[in-house]
């Protein structure tokens, strides 16, 4: 693997990964209405947490959104997704199917046979309970017009953790058929998390031994966490 460096790094996004990115930022929206008018929390994770981390404008372009709603009781799951769909997901204009769903997670994926796989809109909403899930803060996403949407995302060092135990699991390679190949737009998103003032190396090694990382052999996972950051932050410098 090649080092990175953050100065000489771009993503370009294209007009049509823009439009993409709006209709994303618009579905986060009408959920976040309506989790708002019964009492539930969105929290966003993955690459547009980043974005709203990191001032909020769309940099790059984005695969996914990936959504934590926090509600009350796990029972009412089948429920809350079959509102969602009829109120949201399938309501769009955007025309969306079913990919995969349990009672916690649903993936949806936009039905054009037309465009790409990386074209093609992707939605994963996952479901917890209030009292069973990460720190999380608000930021703000701003659209290609300028509107500037209130989010609660996953705290940084929490999504800082996420993404190195990812990237070091990675090292030896990929399966395709379950992950895509590490490109630079993770390179991007590691970095600008690290440079941020808020980055905090101690916090993410805590979060990283206590929820995160598997002991590889004799050594405790306090030592595979520096491992894992050690890694990662050296690879990608």
């Amino acid at each position: 693997m090649e080092n990175h460096n953050i100065n000489k790094l771009t993503v370009p996004i294209t007009p049509e990964q823009i439009r993409k990115a709006d209709l994303d930022l618009a579905t986060i929206k009408s959920l976040n209405m309506y989790a708002e008018a019964n009492g539930f929390v969105v929290v966003l994770t993955g690459g547009y947490a980043t974005e709203a981390l990191c001032g909020g404008n769309i940099t790059r372009p984005h695969g996914d959104v990936d959504i934590h709603i926090l509600i009350d009781d796990l029972h009412d799951s089948r429920q809350i997704f079959s509102s969602i769909e009829e109120k949201i997901v399938f309501s769009e204009t955007t025309k969306w199917k079913t990919h995969k769903q349990t009672d916690t997670k649903s993936e949806y994926r936009e039905d054009d046979e037309s465009k790409s796989f990386f074209d093609r809109r992707r939605l994963e909403i996952v479901l917890y309970t209030k009292e069973n899930t990460t720190w999380y803060v608000p930021a703000l996403l701003i659209d290609s017009q300028g509107e500037r949407i209130n989010v609660q995302v996953v705290e940084i060092n929490d999504l800082l953790a996420q993404k190195i135990h990812k990237l070091y699991l990675l090292k030896d390679g990929v399966d395709t058929s379950k992950e895509r190949h590490t490109d630079d737009r993770d390179i991007y998103d590691l970095k600008r998390l690290l440079n941020s003032p808020n980055a905090d190396v101690e916090k993410i090694l805590g979060i990283l031994a206590e929820t995160r990382v598997q002991v590889e052999a004799e050594g405790s996972k306090v030592d595979q966490a520096r491992k894992e950051f050690d890694y990662v932050s050296k690879q990608y410098k």
